[in-house]
């Protein structure tokens, strides 16, 4: 679900996730155990706007790198396998 919300999202900016692109980690089995944590790293690439092409075919762009830590709630009721 992270994943597919992820890519909803830079999609209406116009920019493609790849799967590699994300990642999501969990700090228990299941995902989101109680008193746990999950993961979420981006690593992508986003071309610049109106900026010409460089060095022939490649467009300029800037690397996006993200981090974010949550803590899963301690009274939350029952876990999932699935992270997100």
């Amino acid at each position: 679900w992270a994943y597919a919300a992820a890519r909803i999202a830079l999609a209406d900016h116009g920019i493609d996730l790849q799967p590699d692109e994300l990642v999501i980690t969990c700090s228990a089995q299941p995902c989101r155990t109680p008193g746990g944590s999950v993961t979420v790293e981006i690593d992508i690439d986003v071309p610049l706007p109106l900026v010409p092409e460089v060095f022939g075919t490649v467009p300029a762009s800037v690397g996006v790198r993200g981090h974010h830590v949550e803590l899963v709630d301690r009274f939350v009721v029952g876990g999932s396998d699935a992270p997100g």
